[in-house]
């Protein structure tokens, strides 16, 4: 289980970039976070897009993104699914999927802002009840904590 916020600016993807976009961040969290197959647990990932209007984001002093494209990604995860080599292996797939999601021939630089948060054990609820950390691990069918981070994918 992650939920995943992105903010992107409006209308940098096509409808087709965006369903994209979405099934490749929620492949990268399965992989990351070493959710099971079954779809029962593949419902506990969670991926949203939030486009930000013109005129409601400043990077830099800026809101004219003609240089480069600023995205912020929040992931939330129970505290203790995420090993420090599984963060950064996150990082580093969320960052790929995003870049490989953007047109091809778009000249500018894409700026990740990735903020990966642990939730305090007993204070995620799910349907109206607090889960705790093996609640989770028991639903998610999470596989053991075993992957390193790959330098290869930034």
């Amino acid at each position: 289980m992650p939920n995943i916020i992105i903010k992107l600016p409006a209308n940098v993807l096509s409808s087709g970039a965006i369903q994209q976009l979405l099934a490749a961040v929620d492949s990268a969290a399965v992989e990351a976070t070493g959710l099971g197959n079954d779809p029962r647990q593949r419902l506990l990932c969670w991926v949203i897009l939030d486009e930000i209007p013109d005129g409601r984001w400043i990077c830099g002093g800026r809101c004219d993104f003609d240089q480069f494209i600023p995205c912020h990604v929040q992931v939330l995860a129970p505290a203790g699914e995420l090993n420090a080599g599984r963060r950064a292996h996150f990082a580093a797939l969320l960052h790929k999927a995003i870049a490989g999601s953007l047109v091809a021939d778009d000249s500018r630089v894409l700026m990740t802002s990735i903020v990966i948060g642990d939730v305090v054990d007993g204070t995620w609820a799910a349907n109206g009840d607090i889960w705790h950390l093996p609640d989770f691990v028991k639903a998610a069918g999470y596989v053991p904590q075993q992957v390193v981070a790959d330098a290869s994918l930034k």
